[in-house]
């Protein structure tokens, strides 16, 4: 076995049935041993950008890690923008390279790069040039491992084709594949740490919850602390937004953080869940704590926790299982404790106001699409208008009229407007071009001619006066 089909088999028994990629000759080896399986599939793109994009997409929806294969410096570096944007999400892309061989890199030829890994490693959990061949099994699982342990994020890895080609050394390593059934456990969260968020929560005046990207997968357990608080519920600033946590359409949603200044108004208590504290998207667009508010921040990545604002209550954990265990908490601290979802006692009294706010973004979005609708209708007169206004110069009134390819109403013009045109006698015999209506009182000419000036065929409307 060489290193391309441990590598092909490793990713497989990793439960990955798909690799993205851009190749090169460097890959050549890999594609053929991909080539030989029928449970992994490659997936060709035409831009490194787009390709990395592809794994982080996938990496998303499916959850397990998203393996794309650049081809050496060059790849690499056409697709850092990608990666980067993979590192800020932190989505779990696993990107891998294949280098050239040893005795180029050695000689400073072809693409080398002496330190290739180092070109990503900021915008990277971890970057690695595989050493021996005997280590790339090793090194393909860590990159693996890597990615998809909290806090996620891209990995990377290159490895020189001459390893790829060559036979895996007997006594090679045996990869810890079996681990990879850990990626889908998220960690318990501290039960002390939900009881204080929830005592927090209990004695706010008026809660506001802020979901983020990494609260994705939560919308049912935010949607049941909404309603057991009576609080408002935002999305983090759009900066911050890689994945949409809660559905837009619910009732319950009522914008962006910050983009209604009523929903903040008053706002004692801040719970962010799965968002970063803050992400700015410039000095005038810097998203901040209201004035006097406390935090209670829930986050899978500790180093997100406590990293700028003060914070009430940390809880580094799965957001999902804090949710439910801080809406246990309430339950069991209001008026008929233990009933899965009492609401806590402040939140009728902020039911009116709540019921105000869902109201105004309602109207505000009718009002919206009112505005939307008139400037639909305004362009479609608009258009109208031009093309009338274009059509009736191609009239039966003797002159030829021009249908060109474009397939708008720009498609009507008299030979007028073409003077070097109207000059060419090798124009003035055409085909039609299908797709093109002829204006009122004109006919498609049969002949066809190859104009001189052009060295392509023409079409031509006659007018039936001529």
């Amino acid at each position: 076995m060489n290193g391309a089909e441990l590598f092909a088999g490793l990713l497989v028994r990793a439960g990955v049935d798909t690799i993205f990629g851009l190749p090169g000759s460097t890959e050549a080896s890999l594609l053929e041993a991909v080539r030989a399986r029928s449970d992994l599939r490659y997936v060709l793109g035409l831009h490194e950008g787009a390709v990395v994009s592809m794994a982080d997409g996938y990496a998303r929806v499916t959850g397990r890690p998203g393996v794309v294969g650049l081809h050496t410096t060059v790849g690499t570096l056409n697709g850092a923008s990608q990666i980067y944007n993979a590192y800020q999400d932190g989505s779990p892309v696993v990107v891998t390279a294949g280098h050239k061989d040893r005795t180029v890199l050695s000689e400073s030829g072809f693409c080398a790069h002496p330190h290739l890994p180092e070109a990503v490693r900021p915008v990277t959990k971890w970057a690695h040039q595989t050493l021996s061949a005997a280590e790339l099994g090793s090194d393909l699982w860590r990159a693996l491992h890597t990615a998809m342990t909290a806090p996620a994020g891209p990995t990377y890895l290159a490895v020189p084709e001459d390893f790829l080609r060559a036979p895996v050394p007997d006594g090679a390593p045996e990869p810890p594949v079996a681990n990879s059934a850990l990626w889908a456990a998220r960690g318990a969260v501290p039960d002390a740490a939900c009881a204080a968020a929830a005592a927090e929560l209990a004695a706010a005046r008026w809660p506001v919850i802020v979901a983020g990207s990494a609260a994705g997968g939560c919308a049912a357990e935010l949607r049941a602390l909404a309603d057991q608080l009576g609080a408002p519920l935002v999305g983090t600033d759009f900066s911050d937004l890689a994945d949409l946590p809660f559905p837009t359409a619910d009732e319950r949603y009522l914008g962006l953080y910050g983009e209604d200044p009523a929903v903040l108004a008053g706002c004692d208590l801040v719970l962010a869940v799965g968002s970063r504290v803050f992400y700015p998207f410039s000095v005038a667009r810097h998203p901040r704590l209201p004035d006097g508010a406390r935090l209670v921040h829930i986050h899978p990545d500790p180093g997100q926790i406590g990293r700028r604002v003060p914070t009430e209550v940390g809880i580094a954990g799965d957001p999902a299982a804090a949710l439910r265990a801080i809406s246990r908490h309430l339950a069991e601290g209001a008026p008929g404790a233990a009933v899965p979802g009492a609401a806590v006692p402040g939140a009728a009294g902020r039911a009116a106001r709540l019921a105000g706010l869902r109201a105004e973004r309602k109207a505000s979005l009718q009002r919206e699409q009112a505005a939307a609708a008139d400037v639909s209708r305004a362009a479609r007169r608009l258009r109208s208008s031009a093309t009338a206004a274009i059509t009736s110069r191609c009239r039966p009134s003797g002159r030829r009229c021009s249908s060109r390819r474009r397939s708008s109403w720009w498609s009507w013009t008299t030979a007028a407007t073409w003077p070097s045109r109207r000059r060419s006698r090798a124009m003035s015999g055409s085909v039609p071009i299908p797709g093109c209506i002829p204006a009122p009182g004109c006919r498609p000419s049969t002949t066809w001619r190859w104009p001189a000036a052009t060295g392509r065929p023409e079409s031509r409307w006659r007018s039936t006066a001529s």
